[in-house]
């Protein structure tokens, strides 16, 4: 470069960017890639005409910055990425001065370096010598890896990149890395293109599993590890399914739900797609249900009225204002249910064993004599196979259907459902435990009378002895802080409390259970009430 010209440089991979220059200034012996953490000499180089015109730059000051990692020495006030060194007779080797410079840096990445001989300046007021550079540095200490297909689910024949990842501490991509790659099961008999590769600038390692046959899913196992074992980087696994055929079937019901007099019918569908997501037309699936759990219950006309005293106020002029009562009335119908119990037929072999009969009678006694709960549920039209059995899926990939069963099992039943298809000579089922629903419009209040969907408001396993609970009053009084409950008719064993807490004090009146708690609880409070296990929880509300 000529003297009044301003020498550029720029170099991702070169090892050596200028050696000679006649006169300017540059980097010199630029390495292509330098390590983290380590302090690495950066050398400026300084050409003259002549030994004399070189020692002229004695008492010059040549500055470099840094984009990344800091110099010895740096200037604090530019947090080290900026360095200024005075020339002086020592850095001068006939026409040539060469400054070193120490930089180190922590982090992985590309820096730009740029050297300048301060107060040297052309005409037009830009730097007379000024030199740039980029220059590249590495993580060097794996920490971690990533490992993933780049496709987890391909077809017989097909195939797809397997990447392993490595990060150091700080996530940053760790170069120069050996993967080895390694099957612990392939059921697919592929091939992998080879045992080891080696992490590139994105700390990423590369190898292509070749498919050959069908596979169960995940069914193609590949491992990766680190080469040098010293980093104590873990093992990584991933999986391949190899299938171009059904795999897999969902189950799902509508929200809605139809009615007669006698029963509800929901409609249903299976989905059976494979591996990759897409739906499978033309293939048969079956489904079949059974009840495994059945519930006690009954529901009752609950009345509850609110009233709440809000604590006086005293204004400016020492006036006591007392806030209007704030009262509520509410008549809601209740569903009591116990707890769930199991089918009393476990082995599904429609036989009731004698110790299997649980059922809790209304006076206590245990055990009914009869097989709780029978499979309510009838499956029924959708498209069926050839075999009157089993449904094919249409052009989309589903098989639609319905479910009916008798209005007075609804919500008492839970019913399995599974839904199978075949892959590769094994079965894929995919099953949901579905608690019967009841139509909502079904129960109501006319007239203060309860209107249900069940015979006598009941489940038909029995009410396993729920006490109903007609009215609920509670009392809130803030000015004096205490709140009140009162239950009827009378039970002995009601358990109540607000927010969790429990009652001050327990008495009786006329047919009703009270219960005072020493603390005036707020609007939006939830009480809780149980009995005999059955209970509700209501939020507090008045206006």
């Amino acid at each position: 470069m000529g003297e009044n010209s301003i020498n550029t440089q720029r170099s991702l991979n070169s090892i050596e960017l200028i050696k000679v220059s006649q006169a300017g200034i540059s980097f010199i012996d630029i390495k292509d890639v330098y390590d983290v953490n380590k302090p690495q000499t950066i050398n400026i180089q300084i050409r003259r005409d002549t030994a004399a015109q070189a020692a002229g730059l004695i008492g010059k000051q040549v500055e470099v910055q840094t984009t990344l990692g800091k110099f010895a020495n740096g200037s604090a006030a530019s947090n080290n990425v900026i360095v200024t060194k005075t020339i002086a007779a020592t850095d001068i080797s006939d026409n040539v001065v060469t400054i070193p410079f120490t930089l180190t840096s922590e982090l992985a990445g590309i820096t730009a370096l740029q050297a300048t001989i301060l107060g040297e300046t052309q005409p037009n007021g830009e730097p007379r010598y000024r030199a740039t550079v980029d220059a590249r540095f590495r993580a060097t200490t794996p920490a971690k890896m990533l490992f993933q297909a780049v496709k987890s689910v391909i077809t017989p024949g097909g195939s797809t990149e397997i990447v392993a990842t490595v990060k150091d501490k700080n996530d940053v991509p760790v170069e120069g890395q050996t993967v080895v790659f390694s099957r612990t099961s392939d059921s697919s008999a592929g091939r992998l293109s080879a045992a080891t590769a080696v992490t590139n600038s994105r700390g990423e390692a590369r190898v292509v599993y070749q498919a050959n046959a069908s596979s169960p899913i995940g069914g193609v196992v590949i491992n990766a590890r680190l080469l040098d074992d010293k980093f104590n980087v873990p093992t990584r696994t991933t999986t391949i399914t190899v299938s171009e055929e059904a795999v897999y079937t969902t189950l799902a019901f509508a929200d809605k739900i139809s009615s007669d007099d006698i029963y509800y019918t929901v409609r249903g569908s299976i989905s059976v797609m494979d591996g990759s997501g897409r739906a499978v037309p033309n293939k048969e699936v079956s489904i079949k249900s059974y009840a495994v759990e059945y519930a006690q219950g009954k529901v009752c006309l609950l009345n509850t009225n609110v009233a709440y005293q809000g604590a006086n106020t005293i204004d400016k002029d020492g006036k006591v204002n007392t806030p209007a009562l704030k009262t509520s009335t509410k008549q809601e119908p209740l569903i009591f249910k116990s707890n769930w119990y199991d089918t009393e037929d476990p082995e599904y072999n429609y036989t009731l064993d004698k110790d299997a009969d649980i059922n809790i009678n209304d006076d206590g006694s245990i055990g009914n004599g009869r097989l709780d709960p029978i499979n309510p549920v009838a499956i029924i039209n959708g498209q069926v196979s050839e075999d009157g059995y089993s449904f094919t899926t249409d052009e989309v990939g589903r098989a639609d259907f319905e479910i009916r069963y008798p209005i007075r099992y609804s919500t008492w039943v839970k019913v399995r459902f599974d839904a199978s298809t075949f892959l590769n000579g094994s079965e894929s089922t995919q099953s949901i435990n579905y608690v019967l629903p009841y139509q909502l419009g079904d129960l109501s209040i006319s007239d203060s009378s309860l209107i249900t969907p069940w015979i006598d408001h009941a489940s038909p396993f029995g009410t396993g002895g729920v006490p109903c609970i007609d009215s609920m009053s509670i009392n809130i009084d803030a000015e004096k802080d205490i709140s009140k409950v009162v239950l009827s008719p009378y039970q002995p064993n009601y358990s109540v409390s607000i927010n969790g807490e429990g009652p001050s004090n327990i008495s009786t009146g006329y047919n009703s259970f009270i219960v005072d708690f020493s603390k005036a609880f707020d609007l939006g409070s939830t009480i809780s009430v149980n009995s005999n296990g059955f209970g509700f929880s209501k939020v507090i509300q008045a206006q």
